[in-house]
C-alpha cells in the first residue's frame, strides 16, 4: 500500500505514466493529479482508497483500465472524497472486461466534479459504468459523456448553465434527480429507460432506439426525439411547464407513442406527434 499523507500532493506530470496494481490511499486534503498528457493506468485488482471528504483525485490526463479491471473510490469515511474534472479532453479508456463502478454513501454524497467547460468521457472499449449513491456536479458547460453501457441508481445529477450529459448506448436512470442539464441519448443498441426520476429544468432529446419512461415528474422540463427506430412510452408521469416551454412532449418519428396516465400542464402545446401513431390512454 502507498500512503500519500494528509495535504500532501503526488504528480504525474505530462508524458509521464502512473501504473497502478495494488493499493493507493489519499488521506484527507490529500490529492493524486493526473496532468493533462499523463496516463494514469489502473490495472485488475488495484485499488484507489479516498480516505477523508477533501480527498481528490484529480483528472487533466487519461485513465486507462486495464482487461478485467473495476475502476472504483473506497472511502471508509462519509461523506466520500472526489475525482474532480479539470480539463476537456478527459477520457476513459479500457482493455476487455473493464468496467467502472462508483458508489457514494447517500446521494448528496459528491462523487463526481465536472469543472466549468471540461468534459468527463468515457469510450466504448469500457464494458459498463454504473453509478449508485452518489451526486455528479456538473459546472457550467461541463459534459459527461458516456460511450458504453451506462446505469445510474439512486444518483443525483447537478448541472449548470449548458451543463449536459450524452450516453450513446443503453443507459438507465432510475430514482435519480436531474437538475438543469441537458440529457442527450443517441441510443445505439436499447431503449433510454428513465423509472421513478425527477428531472428539473432539463430538457431531454432522444434519437435511435427509443425511449420507456415511466412514474417520473418533469418540473419545467420537456423531451423531444427523432428518428425513432422502436416503440416508445410514457406512462404515470407528469409534466409541469413554466409558461415558457412550447411543448412537452415532442415526437418526430416513424413509430407508435404510448402515451398512459400523465397529466401535462402549464405548457403552450402538450404533444406534438409528427408521422406514426399516437396512443392516448
Amino acid at each position: 500500500e502507498l500512503k500519500i499523507s494528509e495535504g500532501s500532493q503526488l504528480i504525474i506530470r505530462s508524458g509521464a505514466q502512473l501504473n497502478l496494481k495494488g493499493t493507493l490511499r489519499l488521506e484527507d486534503n490529500a490529492k493524486l493529479i493526473v496532468e493533462q498528457g499523463a496516463i494514469m493506468n489502473y490495472q485488475a485488482g488495484a485499488k484507489l482508497v479516498l480516505a477523508g471528504s477533501e480527498a481528490v483525485l484529480e483528472l487533466s490526463g487519461q485513465l486507462h483500465l486495464e482487461e478485467e479491471s473495476e475502476f472504483s473510490v473506497l472511502h471508509p469515511n462519509a461523506p466520500s472524497g472526489k475525482i474532480q474534472v479539470w480539463s476537456n479532453d478527459v477520457w476513459i479508456t479500457g482493455a476487455p472486461g473493464s468496467k467502472i463502478l462508483l458508489q457514494g454513501d447517500y446521494p448528496q454524497d459528491k462523487l463526481v466534479e465536472v469543472m466549468p467547460n471540461s468534459s468527463f468521457m468515457v469510450g466504448a472499449s469500457v464494458t459498463s459504468v454504473e453509478l449508485h449513491s452518489a451526486r455528479i456536479q456538473l459546472h457550467q458547460g461541463a459534459l459527461f459523456n458516456c460511450a458504453t453501457k451506462f446505469t445510474a441508481m439512486n444518483v443525483n445529477f447537478d448541472g449548470e448553465e449548458e451543463a449536459t450529459i450524452t450516453v450513446w448506448k443503453s443507459a438507465l436512470f432510475r430514482d435519480c434527480d436531474l437538475f438543469n442539464l441537458d440529457l442527450l441519448a443517441f441510443q445505439a443498441e436499447e431503449v433510454l429507460r428513465v423509472e421513478r426520476c425527477l428531472l428539473e429544468g432539463c430538457e431531454v432529446q432522444v434519437e435511435g432506439m427509443g425511449y420507456r419512461i415511466y412514474e417520473s415528474i418533469f418540473e419545467s422540463s420537456c423531451i423531444e426525439s427523432n428518428q425513432l427506430a422502436v416503440n416508445s412510452r410514457i406512462v404515470d408521469c407528469s409534466f409541469n411547464g413554466n409558461n415558457s416551454l412550447q411543448t412537452a412532449i415532442s415526437e418526430f418519428s416513424n413509430i407508435s407513442l404510448f402515451v398512459k396516465n400523465t397529466e401535462i400542464s402549464n405548457f403552450n402545446s402538450g404533444i406534438i406527434k409528427q408521422n406514426g401513431e399516437l396512443k392516448l390512454k
